[in-house]
């Protein structure tokens, strides 16, 4: 970003002194021009992406040629072979996959399992050899391409030229992720294998890769709370909730578990149109018997907010006042949390309907009694036998913790 127009001329001059060879693409530009557009380019790259000196030299002298660059550096890399297994082709698709999409965090010990190469034989066996053909470049604990611009070009190419599957690659590395833990640190920890990496891809719009990602994390780790609730997250985002209550249902009864899991559990539910099931679920996710923790404000503002809508819909098929004063019971609970003008606008809009349609105006303690009430006629209308296992008896919850948070 400190280019200044001097050291710039400097430099094309010694580029020209070199001729078609030294200039590259920018021989093709007006000479008076050359100068200008070489600061432009490296000014350009230092509000994007690292290494904006050598991204504007790639950009000014290569731009044309770094896609035919990449073509034949793969060529080459296909016949070198890694003597635990696979080529350098592999590797290097890997580390420009990963680079290309901005994830700098592929670390050494992840790419040796991925590879199934003994760690202490990266360097000599993979990293030596990208590093010769000026393929890729380490830091003392992530694995990248010279530049972000070569990755792209890369990627581009195995895409196009070779016809790979670009996705395949982000599955394999978080599954190895998840492995390598075992005997490994993973910089900067496991959790952006986990978490990271398929919140990258809902945020780009690819939600399918995402799913596939956690589903690879979740068969690595079969009886991780968290990556099955993270899963099941993912499969209800992308509009198929029956196969997040399936994952959820079948997770092991045996298994440790949390508020953010049932409240999953439930969320999904409400998807499926299972009201009964999703009243009780979310009711149990900030209940005092569902976690040893303190229910914490987000698990509560959200709980009572898919209360509103579940106790709604109960309301709009029983007619059963029960779940209209419970209605208006969690908009006056969740009225007394911290929140944010989104949630607030529903704990409004719930308590001026359900008001509206004759429900009463509760105070805080009647709110909670009116609540429990609710909660219970869920219950006895008919939840799952999942449901009724996991939960037990909906009469023995209390809402302790939730009730220190309201006075707080």
């Amino acid at each position: 970003a400190g280019l200044s127009e001097s050291d710039a001329k400097r430099i094309v001059e010694a580029w020209t002194a070199y001729g078609e060879g030294g200039l590259g693409d920018l021989g093709k530009t007006r000479e008076a021009d050359r100068v200008g557009r070489l600061v432009g380019a490296v000014h350009a790259e230092a509000q994007v992406s690292e290494g904006a000196f050598f991204g504007g030299l790639l950009r000014v002298r290569k731009g044309a040629d770094l896609r035919n660059h990449a073509r034949l550096m793969l060529e080459r890399l296909r016949q070198r072979v890694i003597p635990s297994g696979g080529t350098l082709y592999d590797a290097l698709s890997y580390v420009a996959g990963m680079h290309a999409e901005g994830m700098g965090f592929l670390s050494r010990p992840v790419l040796a399992e991925v590879l199934g190469c003994p760690i202490e034989r990266l360097r000599r066996d993979v990293l030596m050899p990208l590093g010769s053909e000026a393929a890729a470049t380490t830091t003392s604990d992530f694995v990248l391409t010279r530049h972000r611009a070569v990755a792209e070009a890369i990627v581009s190419v195995l895409g196009d030229d070779f016809g790979e599957d670009l996705e395949t690659p982000f599955p394999e590395l978080a599954r190895a992720a998840i492995r390598a833990r075992s005997s490994a640190f993973i910089p900067p920890n496991v959790s952006v294998w986990n978490y990271g990496l398929p919140r990258h891809f809902v945020e780009t719009g690819r939600l399918s890769l995402a799913v596939r990602i956690a589903h690879a994390v979740q068969d690595a780790d079969p009886l991780n709370r968290l990556t099955c609730t993270n899963l099941a997250n993912l499969y209800r985002e992308a509009g198929d909730p029956e196969r997040s209550l399936q994952l959820l249902e079948q997770f092991p009864a045996s298994a440790l578990v949390d508020r953010g899991f049932y409240q999953e559990w439930g969320t999904s539910a409400g998807a499926c149109l299972r009201f009964k099931d999703n009243t009780v679920l979310l009711a149990f996710s900030i209940a005092d018997q569902s976690d040893h923790r303190q229910v914490e404000n987000e698990q509560a503002k959200l709980g009572l907010a898919g209360l509103g809508v579940a106790l709604g819909r109960l309301f709009e098929e029983t007619k059963d006042p029960v779940f209209l004063q419970g209605r208006a019971a969690v908009a006056v609970l969740g009225q007394q949390l911290r929140l944010d003008s989104t949630t607030a606008s529903y704990f409004r809009r719930y308590y001026e309907e359900a008001t509206a349609q004759g429900a009463g105006r509760p105070n805080v303690v009647q709110a909670l009694s009116w609540f429990c009430d609710a909660v219970s006629a869920a219950n006895r209308s008919g939840i799952s036998r999942m449901v009724s296992e996991r939960v037990g008896a909906v009469e023995r919850l209390t809402y302790g913790g939730l009730q220190r948070l309201l006075r707080s």
